[in-house]
């Protein structure tokens, strides 16, 4: 969930969701885009880590 800064620092459940997992807060078009950029990386980064493992032998 990405918030404006708006909400996350002027209203009482924007605020009680501050600092929660997936919870961004975003106060320009560029920082929503660069959040943006890193959820969508971070999957590729989730898929790499789990076809590493998968190639390391069980011992």
């Amino acid at each position: 969930m990405i918030l404006r800064d708006t909400v996350a620092n002027e209203t009482q459940w924007g605020r009680r969701l501050v600092g929660q997992p997936g919870v961004y807060v975003a106060s320009t078009v560029d920082e929503v885009r660069r959040i943006l950029d890193d959820i969508l990386n971070m999957g590729s980064l989730i898929d790499d880590a789990i076809r590493l493992d998968a190639e390391e032998p069980i011992a």
